[in-house]
């Protein structure tokens, strides 16, 4: 149970920072300078990361056995998945500016996208592939995923699209903002 717990709640706060990133990201940069910077760190990682394997900490033998299982799970995929749990929302947000229509549909297929895989998973890909074929798999998607984010933000720089800073989403209190993610564990801890 030590080990599926850690394993949740290292998915659950580095998705919890991805989804930080984008938002003071979204604040503080300019639309153009999102684009560039989020394609940038993804071509970086792309080329450090992939192929994505299991890296072990160094000092094994002093670790107990749940921070041996939280510094695999970063230094694996630690970056990749920051990216991806960042890119979700930036890409909303990016849709938004380049479209000005709402973007909200992209978190529905976002969800549906997200099921589907939990279902696949287990019955599929566990069973058809190995665990390298699998990790092969992943580094072929991202970097597929990383040629995809090159498109887009060659696309809207090229189209010259600015963002028209109209905000899409209701700003809220600090309070408000603390009792959305306090009500974000809940689930969490109920699936714990």
């Amino acid at each position: 149970p030590s080990a599926w717990i850690c394993s949740i709640v290292f998915f659950q706060f580095v998705l919890l920072l991805g989804h930080l990133y984008s938002a003071v990201g979204s604040a503080c940069l300019s639309f153009k300078e999102q684009l560039i910077l989020q394609f940038l760190l993804i071509l970086v990682c792309a080329i450090v990361v992939a192929p994505i394997e299991l890296i072990l900490p160094n000092e094994t033998y002093d670790l107990k056995p749940e921070l041996w299982i939280i510094f695999t799970l970063l230094l694996s995929v630690g970056m990749p998945y920051f990216l991806l749990a960042s890119n979700s929302t930036l890409i909303q947000k990016w849709y938004h500016g380049a479209f000005n229509d709402s973007p909200y549909f992209l978190f529905g297929i976002s969800n549906i996208g997200s099921l589907l895989g939990l279902l696949i998973y287990p019955f599929c890909i566990e069973r058809l592939f190995t665990i390298e074929q699998q990790m092969m798999l992943w580094s072929t998607i991202f970097i597929i995923f990383t040629i995809c984010i090159f498109l887009i933000t060659f696309y809207i720089l090229k189209t010259n699209i600015t963002s028209n800073n109209k905000s899409f989403g209701k700003f809220m209190d600090r309070k408000s903002s603390l009792s959305i993610i306090a009500l974000g564990f809940i689930p969490s801890a109920l699936f714990l």
